[in-house]
């Protein structure tokens, strides 16, 4: 009696697949609208969602040679690079996981953890150097998906609160590169390290490397006529002020001053 009720059930299958309109073997994309959201049941709701957001993510391989020692208390998650509603502009997302163990106290890499925390990054690549700002950039739909799904993680990203601020950020940081490469008049001030006390503070700033940024962010500005951003270089932390958008008025996102720190950097040794 068993044989005929799984053939049954395999014929059944066959044909949800067929009447989903889901070809087999292919992978499903699980999607959702706001309709759905807004009139579904929670717990149908609540499954979907778990669905749609998982999709987002790339297998990861978490495999170690060496045994670990301690419990589990945070993993790394990646979403798969894609396009931006800014042409050229790719985007991934780093989501870290904290964890906890469920038996407090309890310790070693077998103890059983629950996930108690999420914290997300946003991480950008340029296909090509944006030669506009955001808001004459900006597409209602997204841009550059097929282009961006083939970009490898490998190539130099950088971190931003946003499209706008990766996209803005962005130009003021080639705009400050190609300026002191031309001998641009820029007012610049560095904090150098012995090692660099022949040099000068525009030579530092123009050895400088567009694929060297790996974070941009924006900052509190010292009057309501400058804009603030500061930007990470390798062991560099330059913070630069431009012109607001201000009418009438000097042009906007011209370079008033950029200041140079470097960095030091502890590592510490992790036990896994």
């Amino acid at each position: 009696m068993r044989k005929p009720l799984g053939r049954w059930c395999d014929i059944a299958f066959l044909g949800l697949l067929l009447g989903s309109g889901q070809a087999i073997g292919a992978p499903q994309t699980h999607t959702i609208s706001k309709s759905d959201v807004r009139f579904g049941l929670p717990a149908v709701t609540h499954v979907r969602l778990k669905d749609v957001v998982w999709d987002l993510f790339e297998p990861q391989d978490y495999r170690t040679k060496k045994p670990p020692t301690r419990q589990l208390s945070h993993l790394f998650l990646e979403t798969k690079t894609q396009g931006t509603h800014v042409p050229g502009l790719c985007r991934y997302d780093s989501v870290e996981v904290e964890f906890a163990p469920v038996t407090p106290n309890e310790k070693g890499p077998s103890v059983q953890s629950k996930a108690v925390g999420l914290r997300s990054t946003s991480r950008f690549h340029f296909l090509a150097a944006p030669d506009k700002d955001y808001e004459d950039l900006v597409q209602p739909r997204f841009a550059s998906a097929q282009h961006c799904v083939q970009v490898s993680k490998e190539q130099p990203f950088f971190t931003a609160e946003s499209e706008s601020e990766a996209t803005n950020g962005y130009r003021i940081w080639l705009r400050l590169l190609d300026a002191t490469k031309n001998h641009a008049n820029v007012k610049l001030e560095c904090k150098l390290t012995p090692a660099e006390k022949d040099s000068s503070c525009a030579q530092i700033v123009a050895t400088l490397k567009p694929d060297e940024l790996s974070d941009v962010e924006s900052c509190d500005a010292p009057s309501y006529d400058v804009l603030c951003h500061k930007f990470y270089a390798g062991d560099r932390l330059i913070t630069v002020l431009t012109r607001a958008y201000i009418y009438p008025g000097p042009p906007p996102g011209e370079i008033v001053s950029a200041k140079v720190d470097t960095l030091i950097t502890f590592a510490d040794r992790i036990i896994d």
